[in-house]
């Protein structure tokens, strides 16, 4: 009885330990079989569609949360999935039932059974913080670089490791050194030799 009941136990303990690390990496599983049009979607899958644990998903329902663009993309996904075996990992937008925005990675992969493709299966994920970040600094990168495209004096970036070299060089250089990016990209010494040799 001690070990059923610590086998039991444990079995809860790993079903914990799973819906919370699913819960940290906002990471969710389903599966769908294409004979009955059945899901099953983890608990974390339903925190991320904001649906309760009473929702019965079925494909079209777990389509009508993806908008516009990205419908058609995993539409076509899907698809391509049950006809071929082929597997996707996409990363798309994504409206929760409460009409949150949010972006989400998509991953899938078909099963067989002698020969037939009758299930697929894969992971949700909400990736909308690492979306967010991303965003966020191209357009910081966007900003900076129109900046230095700019400016009328020389802006750089060079590096030492792992071999020395310019990274970045803008426009500026040309008008004031007479050689342009690329050639300041090719020689890694190129700007100390613009350098008066009394103050290098």
């Amino acid at each position: 009885i001690t070990e059923a009941r610590r086998a039991r136990e444990d079995a809860q303990s790993a079903k914990s330990l799973l819906t919370e690390t699913q819960r940290m990496a906002k990471l969710g599983g389903w599966e769908l079989n294409l004979e009955t049009d059945h899901q099953l979607w983890t608990e974390e899958t339903y925190r991320i569609h904001e649906v309760d644990d009473g929702y019965q998903p079925d494909l079209e329902g777990g389509l009508s949360f993806f908008p516009g663009k990205s419908r058609k993309i995993i539409e076509k996904a899907i698809q391509k999935a049950i006809d071929t075996g082929q597997p996707y990992d996409l990363e798309l937008d994504f409206i929760t039932a409460k009409g949150i925005p949010l972006f989400v990675r998509c991953k899938g992969k078909a099963h067989r059974k002698n020969g037939k493709i009758f299930k697929l299966s894969g992971t949700i994920q909400d990736i909308t913080e690492r979306k967010i970040s991303e965003n966020a600094l191209k357009e910081s990168e966007a900003r900076y670089r129109r900046l230095a495209e700019n400016a009328p004096e020389i802006i750089y970036r060079y590096r030492f490791f792992p071999a020395p070299g310019f990274e970045y060089v803008n426009p500026a250089a040309t008008a004031i050194t007479g050689y342009t990016p690329e050639e300041h990209y090719a020689d890694p010494e190129l700007g100390l030799k613009l350098i008066h040799p009394d103050d290098r």
